[in-house]
This record gives structure tokens, C-alpha cells and sequence, in this order.
């Protein structure tokens, strides 16, 4: 029998609506008697919040699958247990749809005894807008993230190992938005190698890229791992980034104008320290600029999202010299220089797991420990700076220019996964309880939803359709600091094409004011 040691910190970022009025901050805790951990956050068209991840609380021996839907104001909306008797599961990442739907990938580790060849398994889940399955596929492997893609199919990326003795490979599988796969793939360096793969993105040629870090055995070597695809999975590029000074890892890669932006950390074999990593890249995988985050001690910063005007980070850090770990959250302009950073202290061992800006406020989501429970799910609204009126309070944390080695690295095509139908025993208990309504966090959610936005994320034109007879009399855009936007607009009926071919990648808000109110919603401009 082969152990496996180790951890795994899922920091992601997604988009909260968000308008022009004031509300209050606030801390939801989400769970019930037993032990809930967070994976995944993620913002439905409507601007509701998914939170996922896992739960001992319906079957105390073991972890199942959990996911929680809150309305705007942190209210409960549904909450779903899957189980699967006989396996510890967890959800590994969670992605709202454009239907209102959500998609989730679940892991689990099999026993090791015979007749089973593949030991790390997983689900793929396709839930409807009430929470109830559409459809659930079962895959060989350890899924760690999954997209919608702009056709309307799936993919989902993760590792995988044919046997107790192989080592892991990278693992890419797409499937339509029916759930049947078109195809899947795995990447290995070769002999002596193991690889992680912990985010995927679609590209703008329709691609992916897929970030993690890879372990040379033959010459003791951890390094951080991109891996540039195109439509079919065959690699374009791959590149390693580190040396052996240091581990290098990466947890995200986004795309950001012409390139992407990757972050990770470093540990630093010699002095055994951990800072953040910041890195802008060319569509080649080549360096424009790269930045270290540093702080008292350890720091680590998995969160990012790209903004119109920069990014936001979210992690943990310890920030003075004998202290413990605490949340924090880092603002950093286009050129890597740092805007702000807050944490957020608290008696209830709070920690942030996931970060997202939008206009007027953000939304932030982790763990905290719950009076007489063990650990709940939380939810946390801030505003722009990143002031909740709970307790948070600014920190010194520097950024640097930094110099990380890369190199070509060869990748070669192993097994595919396979993939097979799967069900599930499927529970809906659970509470959503106030822990803070702290100050004024500038969030206005009380809205009656009439509209469709579409397509989210967006290329050259975004539709606004009327749900309702309610008829738009404006449709404005605005940047996440609250700037203005004039784009070209025409009236085509039944909706109002709007021209982004102007606009840069990133976050923007928008805000319709109709018959019956005002609409404000946000969308990703690719």
C-alpha cells in the first residue's frame, strides 16, 4: 500500500453584482452540526451565491459533497448533500452557469484492493437552477477545476494515475452540455515525473490554459507548470517556471489583455520561507513583468481575479513575527505595484478562501469556527477597498521585482480517463445564520430580476433581452472603480446589442433602468 501526504488550498475568484446604493456588510455562516470546509464561490446571473465544498453533517464518518445557494442578502435559498456510501467525498471546484444552472467536479479516493486499477476518482455534476441533477458522470482521476466554455460544453481539468505505482499526470476532458464527452486527454513529462494541475481557463482562440506545478524525481526538482492547449487538447506550449533554490507553485492562471496573469508562491528550500507570486505573461508563456509578495512571515495568495484597472488577491498570511495565520486581501495595479491590503482579525478563527471585486463592493468566502460546531462555511461583504465593518483593519505587505527561471518543458500524451454515468444519494439540510452586520459595505441588492444577459463572459457584443414587457429606457456601463462607460448601443427588437469591442478584458457592471426598477448585474468581458 502507498501513502499520500499533503494539502491542498482551493483559493478562487468570481464576480459579485453589485449597484450604486449602500448596505451592510455583513458574515453568513452556512452549515450544520458537523465540520464544513469551502472549495469553491461562485456569482449566478441573477447575482444569488453558490458556496461548495464538503460536510460531515448528514453522515458524521465521512465527508460528502456540499453546496449552499444564498439570495443577494446572504438568505438561503437551497442547500444539497451528495453522497456516494462508502467513500469520503469532496467538492474540488464549482462554476455557476448561464442558465442558472451549476456544474461541479467531486473527488473521492477508492479503496486499494482489486478489482479497482484507478484509486483517485470523480464526479462531474450538472445541477438545474433549484439544485436537482440533470446529469452525473463518473471519471478516472482527481478533477480539480471545471469551466463552462463559449460553445456551451464543459472542461475539466485535473491529474490522474493508472496505478499504486505510476505517478500523477495532467488530466483535460470535455464534454458537451449534455454531458458526453468529446474528448479527454492526459500529459505527462515521462519517467520520474509527477504533475498537479489545480486551475484551467479557456483561451481567446478557444484553448486552455492549465496552471499547476510539476515534480522532477530525477533530479529532486519542484517547479510551477503551465500548459497552452488549443481547441482539441493537443499543447501548443508548455513551460516549467523555478529552479532548485526554491518549490515553485501555481494555483491560477486568467487571461489578462494580450496574455495572462498567474499567481503562486515560492518556498525557499534554504531559509524556509514563503512568499506570493505575481506574474504577467505574454500568449507565448514569456515574462512581461514578475512580482514577489512578502509579508512577516509565510504568505500565501492562490485567490486572483483580473480587473479592468489591475487584480485582487486573497489569501493567508502571518503578518507580524510570532504570529498566527490571518486572511488578508492585496489590491495590485497593471504594473504589479501594490494599491492596498487588509485582513480581517477575528476571535472566531475566520480564514478567506476566496476574494471577488465588483462595483461597490466585494464578496469574500472561507471557513470560521461556529459556536459549539466545528467549522461552518462563511460569507463576508465588503466594500471596493475592501472594508467590511467588522473588525478589519489595514497591513504591511511589500512587493517586489523578481526574477523566476522558466524553461521549455517536453509533455507526451498518456491514457485517456475514462468516463461512465454515476448516481447519488442527495440531502437538503443545512442553516444560513448571521455572525456580523458590520458598517456600510456601498452594496445595493434589492432588485427584481427582468432581464438576460448574454453571452457571460462576453467577446465583441453583450445582449440585454427583457424577461418581462418591462422596456429598458437606459443601459449604462461602468468600469469596477465606478467609471462611466459610453459604448455604441442598438435597439434590435426585443433587445439592445451593446458594442465591447472597445473595452479591455476584465470585470465591468452593468446597470439597466426599466419599467419596473433598476437592474444592476455584472459581466466578464474576454
Amino acid at each position: 500500500m502507498r501513502h499520500r501526504s499533503g494539502f491542498l488550498l482551493v483559493f478562487i475568484i468570481c464576480l459579485l453584482q453589485a449597484g450604486t446604493g449602500t448596505a451592510q456588510g455583513f458574515r453568513k455562516a452556512a452549515g450544520g452540526q458537523g465540520r464544513e470546509l469551502l472549495s469553491a464561490l461562485s456569482v449566478f446571473p441573477n447575482g444569488d451565491y453558490l458556496l461548495a465544498g464538503s460536510t460531515t453533517s448528514v453522515n458524521p464518518s465521512e465527508k460528502d459533497m456540499y453546496l449552499v445557494r444564498m439570495d443577494s442578502n446572504g438568505h438561503k435559498q437551497w442547500t444539497r448533500t451528495f453522497t456516494r456510501l462508502g467513500a469520503s467525498e469532496t467538492i474540488m471546484d464549482a462554476v455557476t452557469l448561464s442558465d442558472g444552472g451549476v456544474l461541479f467536479t467531486g473527488s473521492w479516493t477508492e479503496g486499494w484492493d482489486p478489482p479497482l486499477v484507478q484509486y483517485d476518482a470523480s464526479c462531474i455534476v450538472r445541477l438545474d437552477p433549484d439544485g436537482d441533477i440533470m446529469w452525473a458522470r463518473y471519471v478516472t482521476g482527481r478533477m480539480t477545476s471545471c469551466r463552462q466554455t463559449s460553445d456551451g460544453g464543459f472542461v475539466v481539468a485535473g491529474y490522474a494515475e493508472a496505478s499504486p505505482q505510476s505517478l500523477y499526470d495532467l488530466a483535460l476532458v470535455r464534454l458537451d452540455a449534455a454531458g458526453n464527452l468529446v474528448w479527454s486527454k492526459t500529459y505527462t513529462g515521462g519517467t520520474g515525473f509527477l504533475e498537479f494541475l489545480y486551475s484551467v481557463c479557456e483561451t481567446p482562440d478557444t484553448g486552455f490554459l492549465l496552471a499547476g506545478r510539476v515534480t522532477d524525481y530525477n533530479n529532486g526538482i519542484l517547479k510551477a507548470l503551465l500548459v497552452k492547449t488549443d481547441h482539441n487538447g493537443n499543447v501548443v506550449w508548455s513551460r516549467s517556471y523555478g529552479d532548485a533554490s526554491a518549490s515553485t507553485w501555481f494555483w491560477n492562471a486568467k487571461v489578462a489583455g494580450n496574455g495572462y496573469v498567474i499567481n503562486g508562491y515560492s518556498f525557499d528550500t534554504g531559509n524556509l520561507h514563503t512568499v506570493g507570486l505575481l506574474l504577467r505573461i505574454d500568449n507565448g508563456g514569456n515574462p512581461i513583468w514578475q512580482r514577489s509578495i512578502h509579508s512577516a512571515g509565510p504568505l500565501f495568495a492562490p485567490g486572483i481575479s483580473a480587473t479592468s484597472d489591475g487584480y485582487i488577491l486573497a489569501g493567508n498570511a502571518i503578518l507580524h513575527p510570532s504570529g498566527p495565520y490571518q486572511p488578508v486581501m492585496l489590491a495590485v495595479d497593471t504594473t504589479g505595484s501594490l494599491q492596498w491590503a487588509r485582513t480581517y482579525p477575528a476571535a472566531d478563527s475566520m480564514s478567506i478562501g476566496l476574494v471577488a471585486p465588483a462595483l461597490g463592493g466585494m464578496l469574500s468566502a472561507g471557513s470560521v469556527t461556529a459556536p459549539g460546531k466545528d467549522r461552518d462555511l462563511f460569507l463576508l461583504r465588503t466594500d471596493t477597498a475592501g472594508i467590511s465593518g467588522c473588525g478589519d483593519t489595514s497591513v504591511t505587505v511589500s512587493i517586489n521585482p523578481v526574477v523566476v527561471p522558466d524553461s521549455a518543458i517536453l509533455l507526451i500524451n498518456g491514457a485517456a480517463p475514462a468516463i461512465s454515468p454515476i448516481t447519488f444519494t442527495v440531502d437538503s439540510t443545512g442553516t444560513v445564520n448571521d455572525i456580523c452586520a458590520g458598517g456600510t459595505a456601498g452594496i445595493d441588492h434589492q432588485q427584481t430580476v427582468e432581464w438576460a444577459i448574454y453571452p457571460n463572459p462576453a467577446g465583441r457584443h453583450l445582449f440585454v433581452h427583457s424577461l418581462s414587457d418591462a422596456a429598458a429606457r437606459s443601459i449604462e456601463v461602468y468600469t469596477v472603480k465606478g467609471q462611466r462607460l459610453e459604448l455604441p448601443q442598438e435597439n434590435q427588437g426585443n433587445r439592445i446589442m451593446i458594442d465591447l469591442e472597445s473595452l479591455t478584458r476584465g470585470w465591468y457592471m452593468l446597470k439597466i433602468a426599466g419599467d419596473k426598477g433598476v437592474y444592476k448585474t455584472g459581466f466578464i468581458k474576454n
